[in-house]
């Protein structure tokens, strides 16, 4: 799975329920303010995808 080797990157003070926020809230800020992805897939299983 994609998600985990990024949780892998994240810095081991945070516990898991924290990383899986903070890319949560990555994902949304790069949808709502930056536009540089889409949402391809339904909101309960999201598939991301780079907008062009």
């Amino acid at each position: 799975m994609k998600i985990k080797l990024i949780l892998d990157i994240l810095p081991n003070i945070l516990d898991k329920h924290q990383k899986e926020n903070k890319v949560k809230n990555l994902l949304y800020t790069m949808h709502k303010k930056d536009k540089t992805i889409v949402n391809k897939g339904t909101p309960r299983k999201s598939r991301w995808e780079k907008f062009v």
